[in-house]
């Protein structure tokens, strides 16, 4: 109210507003206001508005009030609402990672930061668990942790009035280490073949997971890799780099990871377009003072294209340089003609392509263009390997002279005892045979001649044996084994081999807890002449207990105990009860679940629904 009416009753006060940076002043009632406060509800959110004031009486309006300080229209401040959804992301045995998100509503006021508290579940004390006064992001790893205890922890949202009620996450969080399988991610690239040209380089990026971190393992079945790639590893990735290909590097490079929760494997095919490596296997045979004839194989890398065609060279002992014989060669075999007798000859093949001449591979050994004359001397070191009923095999080295011509063929031959003419078994390229079909109880001698181009060597004999068993009890080899028990996580596919031995074979029988193991779709075991396998796919908690694998025949038995652990999610809590029933609370009991998952239970999750059930 004016101090002066100007000597007339007050009628009422007219009020206009402008925007701040506005010129003209608009009337806002277009009557009088008889108040002296008036609330407006067309003012634009967010801008910036001033208002004046005058009195009206019986005269006319009075002067105008000085103009109010601007004001932002805009809902009035608070407090920002708790964060939503704190949860643990990691944890490790010195530290706990937390994140949330934004609260729903900040107050009408920027969030500008976060406050996180921790206290130790067997203290009422809550510790602040930064060292800012505030949290700038969503996220926070905590490092004021001991390990093995347990903690609770609850995020606040602070704006320019204040600091929100906290968000609580959910359970006790216990500081140890998180235990996750590793895992591996293959793009589409990696699944098919990595195709590259000779020079070029390979790069092999794999990304990577687990928990303790796993260790990695490069392979490739042919090469070295420590000396020919570089291979790096990080947190989230394992990277292998050869800057320049060539032919060595095409096959399949093979990578594992493994850590204590379990294995990963993942196989990569490399092609390399290049020129074909060396042939193979390549050997002289019918030498004679003008001829021979060199036969080789195929190069094992084909440089990513069939081969054309072959080279063959030839070049004196005595002299350095290489004679080309032929540069078209379409098979795997050449006579070569013109040698002069009783020099001596190296011999080199090369592969080509269509990328060009590949890496030649010559013999080993000179040969001597001469006709073969000697015959060679007898095998070395014939010997028994095995001895059944009704077989006998037999094993020898090469002669120590082949007589100066290659040898291509052993003869074996056997007399029965009370025989005087000696049976010719087979006669063979390799340094072993069996001969089957002899009498069971029945006294052989053996022997095997080495034979070339030319001749026959004098026969190596062996002391008479009898075709009879070998026997001897079962035997099971659990060096493999853990000591304590075999732990398998639920879900994961279990292969469990025990090498054994005995003659004759013994019977294998795998028994589950006290009785006989029922074989299934996903659990089945398999038994070759020298080991069994049990194999479990996708294991299961009723698959725990002890297994126990007996080997039998007729000089005795052994027996062994296999205790297999399957951890996996707990069971189902029991007998659940609501007491101290309040309008606004309730106090909770229930009964821990009789199969903790075979590891002990760290906490509960609980949820509530409404009487129509809707939604939990």
């Amino acid at each position: 109210v004016p101090e002066e009416d100007g000597g007339s009753e007050i009628l009422g006060y007219i009020l206009e507003r402008k925007e701040r940076m506005a010129l003209r002043w608009e009337r806002v009632s277009r009557t009088l206001i008889k108040e002296t406060s008036y609330t407006m509800s067309d003012l634009e959110e967010g801008l910036e508005y001033e208002f004046r004031v005058c009195a009206n009486n019986m005269a006319g309006n009075g002067k105008w009030s000085p103009a109010s300080l601007p004001v932002v229209v805009r809902d009035p401040l608070g407090k920002p609402q708790p964060p939503v959804n704190p949860v643990v992301m990691e944890t490790t045995r010195s530290s706990i990672s937390l994140e949330w998100d934004k609260p729903e509503f900040d107050g009408g006021s920027r969030v500008i930061g976060y406050v996180v508290e921790h206290r130790r579940t067997d203290s009422d004390e809550w510790t602040r668990s930064h060292t800012k006064s505030m949290v700038r992001h969503q996220d926070l790893i905590v490092t004021d942790v001991e390990e093995g205890k347990g903690y609770y922890f609850r995020v606040s949202a602070a704006n320019e009035c204040g600091v929100s009620a906290p968000a609580s996450v959910e359970g006790i969080v216990t500081a140890k280490d998180m235990m996750e399988s590793p895992t591996l991610e293959l793009d589409i690239s990696l699944r098919r073949a990595i195709v590259v040209r000779g020079g070029a380089p390979i790069r092999i990026y794999i990304p990577i997971k687990g928990k303790p971190f796993p260790t990695v393992t490069w392979e490739k079945e042919d090469s070295n890799l420590e000396n020919r790639a570089a291979i790096e590893t990080s947190e989230i990735a394992t990277q292998l780099m050869i800057p320049s290909a060539d032919r060595r590097d095409a096959g399949y490079f093979n990578l594992t990871l493994e850590n204590s929760s379990g294995t990963a494997t993942a196989q990569i095919l490399v092609k390399v377009l290049d020129t074909p490596g060396p042939p193979t296997n390549v050997r002289v045979r019918d030498v004679t003072k003008a001829t021979a004839i060199i036969q080789w194989g195929a190069p094992e890398k084909d440089g990513g294209k069939a081969v054309t065609n072959y080279l063959l060279q030839k070049r004196e002992i005595s002299r350095k340089t290489w004679d080309t014989v032929e540069t078209r060669i379409y098979k795997t075999s050449y006579r070569v003609t013109n040698l002069v007798e009783g020099n001596q000859y190296y011999f080199q093949i090369l592969a080509e392509n269509v990328y060009g001449i590949g890496v030649p591979q010559p013999t080993d050994n000179p040969i001597l263009a001469m006709d073969p004359v000697d015959s060679p001397d007898p095998p070395r070191k014939l010997e028994i390997t095995e001895i059944t009923k009704t077989t006998v095999s037999l094993a020898w080295l090469r002669p120590e002279n082949d007589g100066g011509s290659r040898i291509t063929s052993y003869i074996v031959e056997m007399l029965p005892a009370g025989e005087e003419e000696w049976i010719r078994c087979t006669a063979i390229s390799s340094l072993r045979y069996t001969i089957t079909e002899l009498t069971t109880g029945q006294e052989y001698t053996f022997r095997v001649s080495a034979q070339n181009v030319g001749a026959v060597s004098a026969p190596r004999e062996l002391p008479p044996v009898v075709a009879a068993e070998q026997i001897s009890p079962p035997e099971l080899d659990l060096s493999a084994l853990p000591r304590d028990q075999l732990v398998v996580k639920e879900g994961a596919d279990m292969t469990l081999r025990i090498p054994f031995s005995g003659i004759p074979k013994p019977t294998i029988q795998w028994l589950h807890g006290l009785g006989v193991m029922v074989e299934s779709d996903s659990k089945v075991t398999k038994t070759n002449g020298s080991s069994t396998t049990l194999i479990i796919r996708k294991t299961m908690k009723r698959d725990a207990g002890k297994y126990t694998i007996k080997a039998e025949n007729n000089l005795g038995s052994q027996t062994a105990d296999i205790n297999l652990k399957v951890l996996g999610k707990p069971g189902q809590v029991t007998n659940i009860q609501a007491d101290e029933v309040t309008p606004e609370s309730c106090v909770l009991t229930w009964d821990a679940p009789s199969d903790d998952g075979g590891s002990p239970i760290q906490s509960y999750s609980v949820e509530r629904s409404d009487n129509r059930g809707m939604s939990w």
